[in-house]
């Protein structure tokens, strides 16, 4: 009876061991399905400034979404306009310190991916709100008077 006692604790043990090293291991940074890179670049006399480069896993469906949970998470503040149900979803009013005050002149943020199946089969980026999330996706948001 002794034995049993001993070897089921020993089992336990095992069990209880090798459930810890799993989580510690196997399943850190497992977070999210799909590894997205946002990249928010400033046209500054004609010349490209990188103010935001990052590449997080999630499990988002749609670039709006994720956007706003990586703005957050930067810290960074942000306005948005219109509502994610609106036929395009919402647009970006500003980011930080780079605002649009004037939508009938500029600047305005812009965004494209080279990567995204959706953007590159349309040509163009729909709304954030209806552009889908895929894994390894890349997205340029850059705040310009021109496009």
């Amino acid at each position: 009876m002794k034995k049993n006692v001993v070897r089921i604790g020993v089992a336990v043990v095992l069990l209880v061991g090798g459930l810890f090293v799993y989580n510690q291991f196997f399943r850190q940074g497992v977070e999210g399905s799909k590894e997205v890179q946002i990249i928010l670049t400033v046209d500054q006399e004609g010349e490209d400034v990188v103010i935001l480069d990052v590449t997080k896993r999630t499990d988002d469906e749609m670039l709006g979404t994720f956007l706003e949970t990586v703005l957050k998470e930067e810290n960074l503040e942000y306005n948005f306009s219109g509502n994610v149900s609106d036929p395009f979803g919402r647009y970006i009013v500003g980011i930080g310190e780079y605002v649009t005050t004037d939508s009938a002149v500029g600047p305005w943020w812009l965004f494209n991916s080279t990567t995204n199946q959706d953007c590159v089969s349309a040509g163009y980026c729909p709304g954030m709100d209806i552009t889908p999330l895929y894994d390894k996706d890349i997205f340029t948001f850059e705040f310009t008077a021109s496009y």
